[in-house]
C-alpha cells in the first residue's frame, strides 16, 4: 500500500546476510535488518524513534526545571474544514508559527520572559472535519515564567497566528483552542496531570509530546496508522489515497526537533542522534544466540511471523521456535542456535 520505497524494504534482512537472534535477559530482538528511520509512516521505525525521543524530552525537561528555568507547555492548531487538504492545513500551521515568532511584539514578550529555546512535536489526526494537524511545544526559559509574561505571551501567540491564518484565508480561531498554553513547574497542574500519567498509564511529559504512534483520536478521530490498518481491512481505495496523500506531505518534515542550542543547554554531555539512528538497532545490550538464514527470515516476513518468532523464544527458548516453524511448515535448516563459543574442535551447536 506504500509509495515509500525505503518503508517496503525496512525489516528486510541486510544483502544476503544472515538475521540474528539477541537475547536480553529474558526478552529477544533481532540484529541484522535495513530500517526506514521514518517517524511518520513507518509503524516499528516510529515506535523507536518516538520512544526514544520521549525519553530524551522528559530528561530535558527535567534538568530545565530542576536548574530553575521557566517551560510552558504550547499546542497550537489551525482552522481547517473537510475540504482543506492535508498540504495546505500543514503547510499553514508552519508558515503561521514561523510567522508569528518573528513578530515584534512576539519577540519583545518572549524577550522579557528570558526565551532560550523550544522543542517541537508535530502531530495529524483525520476526523469528520478533515486533516487536523497540531504542534506541541515546550518553550523553555530562564527564568520561571510570571503571570504577566504568561499574560503576554498568551496574548501574542494567539493574535499573531490568528491575523496569519484570516489574512490567508482560513476563519478566525476561537479563544483558548487555537492556541493554548499551560505553565509547567514542579508542583503545577500542567505538570501534574502528565506525572499522574507517568504514575498510572505509563504517559508522560515526553509521551504527551512524542507519543503520537500511541494515542487514539478524539471524538471520531483517527491517527494516520489507524487510517491505514483500516484500509488493509477494508481496502477502500478513497482510505488508500488518505494514506498516500499522508506519506506525500510528512516526507522529508521532522517529528520531533529541538531548537538551535537548546538540546546542547539541557543535555550537555549526551551526543545527538539521528532519527535513523535511533530506528537503527540501536541497543547494544544482550548476547547473540543464534540466526535465521536470510531465505528463512524472508519467508518468516512473508507469512507474517516476525513477531511470533520472537514470543516463541522468550516464552519457549529454541524448542519452542522450532515447533512453530515446523508448523507453518518451514525448513528449520536455516534456524542456527543457540550459538556458543566454538572451541578447538570446531564444533558449534546448530539446531537442524
Amino acid at each position: 500500500m506504500t509509495t515509500n520505497r525505503w518503508l517496503r524494504e525496512c525489516g528486510l534482512p541486510l544483502g544476503v546476510s544472515d538475521v540474528a537472534l539477541i537475547q536480553n535477559g529474558d526478552h529477544h530482538r533481532y540484529s541484522g535488518l535495513s530500517t526506514c528511520g521514518s517517524g511518520w509512516v513507518c509503524p516499528v521505525c516510529s515506535a523507536k524513534i518516538r520512544f526514544r525521543r520521549a525519553d530524551e524530552i522528559s530528561r530535558a525537561i527535567a534538568r530545565a526545571i530542576e536548574a530553575g528555568f521557566g517551560a510552558v507547555f504550547v499546542t497550537r492548531t489551525i482552522p481547517h474544514t473537510a475540504e482543506d487538504e492535508l498540504r495546505t492545513t500543514l503547510g499553514g500551521l508552519t508558515e503561521g508559527r514561523a510567522w508569528a515568532s518573528s513578530q515584534k511584539m512576539v519577540k519583545m514578550a518572549r524577550a522579557e520572559a528570558g526565551f532560550l529555546g523550544c522543542i517541537t512535536a508535530k502531530e495529524i489526526t483525520r476526523g469528520n472535519n478533515g486533516w487536523h494537524p497540531h504542534t506541541h511545544d515546550v518553550e523553555v526559559f530562564r527564568e520561571p515564567v510570571t503571570p504577566t509574561a504568561y499574560g503576554k505571551l498568551s496574548t501574542e501567540y494567539f493574535d499573531k497566528l490568528n491575523a496569519f491564518y484570516v489574512r490567508n484565508g482560513h476563519k478566525p480561531m476561537a479563544k483558548g483552542i487555537g492556541v493554548k498554553l499551560d505553565i509547567i513547574t514542579r508542583d503545577s497542574d500542567a505538570l501534574g496531570r502528565y506525572l499522574v500519567k507517568l504514575q498510572e498509564t505509563g504517559v508522560g511529559l515526553g509521551n504527551e509530546m512524542a507519543r503520537g504512534d500511541l494515542k487514539k483520536g478524539r471524538k471520531g478521530s483517527l491517527m494516520p496508522f489507524d487510517i491505514a490498518a483500516y484500509f488493509l481491512r477494508t481496502r477502500d481505495a478513497d482510505v488508500l489515497k488518505l494514506w498516500h496523500e499522508y506519506e506525500r506531505e510528512t516526507k522529508g518534515k521532522s517529528v520531533i526537533r529541538f531548537s538551535k542550542g537548546l538540546r546542547a543547554e539541557l543535555l550537555p554531555d549526551e551526543p545527538e542522534a539521528s532519527d535513523a539512528d535511533l530506528a537503527a538497532d540501536g541497543d547494544d545490550a544482550g548476547v547473540e544466540v543464534g540466526r535465521l538464514a536470510n531465505w528463512l527470515y524472508r519467508r518468516v516476513v512473508a507469512i507474517g511471523l516476525e513477531a511470533a518468532v520472537l514470543r516463541s523464544l522468550d516464552t519457549g527458548g529454541f524448542g519452542a521456535l522450532t515447533e512453530l516453524l515446523t508448523a507453518y511448515h518451514l525448513d528449520t535448516t536455516g534456524l542456527h542456535g543457540p550459538t556458543r563459543e566454538i572451541g578447538s574442535a570446531g564444533v558449534d551447536n546448530s539446531v537442524g
